[in-house]
């Protein structure tokens, strides 16, 4: 009887052991740190799914768009759908020059100090809306979404309860961009992007299992967060690293006139490969659900491909990128619309008219030595820095 009792014991321990090793097996993770690793894994999507920690967009956010749904058709007709609206947008570069003209000489009054962070949300969230969407926001948009979603990212990263914030941001949505106005206006950019996200409403309804479903294809957040939000970042430490470098900075200033800004294009890349929009990207292996995770951070630091200054920031090096620099570049994915020009015109467009309007000096807070990589680990580095605008 005792025999039995310990067979019994150590089967059950053995039967615990395999358990416990496959279910180590689908949860594992692995880290992927070199470019050509990282390119095979993002070229296939069957085998390298979209991690479901995107998901929680759909309920905190209320967006449904290509690049948070699991479905690779979507994806695919999204993010072609999106390319397409914005080459069309590159053709309008000076209406472009024209509005971020005007949304910074009416947001800067002479020698008044702003919070620099929450100054350039303000003006790319307008630039984008009123160029993109054709839609001209209020002051109180302008003034409560950046902050909301801010507030939403940082609390669903912790664990936080978001409900309230949602409710605000919906609620805000609703007063400030009614469907009627956003469906009913001149620019038929967000027609193009709904047409394809409405397209799959019954497949992707059964997937997400959420009530008011089409409340998610009348959300202009759908757009408003791929574009805006990956924009004023890179707007913003490019912005930094300008004014902890002055001679960078006229330098810059000089070269404006020149059509073909060789240096603003190659000052915006090396923000892109320091400061990348997404740090990692995460995908779900489906053979057998190890998650892996793409270090973009380490790729484009990597010293054997970018030299033992890849910490720093040297535009320099982007005036002639070897093959294995431009294999290891990967700020926006591979599939990213808006990663070949619109990246550069937009924020360009944004950089250049701040620096050729006004002399800029940080009057609060402070910035690391030009040898320190700044710190972009969370979205609230450097909100305290404030500028004082001077009139040139």
């Amino acid at each position: 009887m005792l025999f039995m009792l310990l067979i019994t014991t150590l089967l059950l321990y053995l039967a615990g052991i395999l358990v416990w090793k496959r279910l180590s097996a689908r949860t594992s993770h692995i880290s992927i740190t070199d470019a050509s690793t990282a390119r095979k894994i993002l070229k296939s999507p069957s085998v390298y799914q979209r991690h479901p920690n995107n998901k929680w967009m759909v309920t905190k956010l209320g967006i449904c768009n290509g690049f948070v749904i699991e479905d690779i058709d979507y994806q695919k007709r999204f993010t072609a759908t999106v390319h397409s609206c914005l080459l069309r947008n590159n053709t309008k570069y000076k209406y472009l020059l024209k509005v971020v003209n005007d949304i910074i000489t009416e947001e800067v009054v002479e020698l008044e100090e702003l919070i620099l962070s929450r100054w350039i949300q303000k003006v790319t969230l307008y630039s984008f809306s009123k160029t993109f969407l054709n839609l001209n926001p209020s002051v109180k948009l302008l003034n409560e979404l950046p902050t909301l979603i801010n507030e939403i990212w940082l609390k669903q990263k912790t664990g936080g309860d978001t409900q309230t914030l949602s409710n605000d941001l919906f609620r805000l949505l609703e007063n400030e961009i009614p469907s009627q106005v956003l469906n009913n206006n001149e620019n038929d950019n967000w027609t193009k992007i709904q047409n394809v996200m409405v397209s799959v409403r019954k497949t992707t309804a059964d997937k997400l299992n959420v009530k008011n479903f089409d409340n998610l294809f009348n959300n202009v957040l759908n757009i408003v967060i791929p574009g805006y939000e990956s924009m004023w970042s890179l707007i913003f430490y490019t912005m930094l690293e300008l004014l902890r470098r002055p001679a960078l900075l006229e330098e810059l200033r000089d070269g404006l006139l020149d059509d073909n800004n060789r240096l603003l294009r190659s000052i915006i890349q090396e923000t892109l490969r320091l400061y990348p929009p997404s740090r990692s990207i995460h995908r779900t292996r489906a053979t057998d659900n190890a998650q892996v995770v793409i270090d973009i951070n380490k790729i484009h630091r990597n010293t054997v491909v970018w030299g033992i200054d890849s910490h720093l920031f040297n535009p320099n090096r982007f005036r002639k990128l070897t093959d294995s620099q431009s294999d290891a570049y990967l700020p926006f994915s591979i599939t990213c619309p808006s990663r070949q020009s619109y990246t550069y015109r937009f924020s360009g467009a944004i950089i250049s008219q701040i620096i050729d309007k006004y002399q800029l000096r940080i009057s609060h807070g402070n910035l690391p030595p030009v040898d320190t990589p700044l710190n972009s680990n969370t979205r609230q580095s450097y909100g305290d820095i404030m500028v004082q605008f001077q009139k040139r």
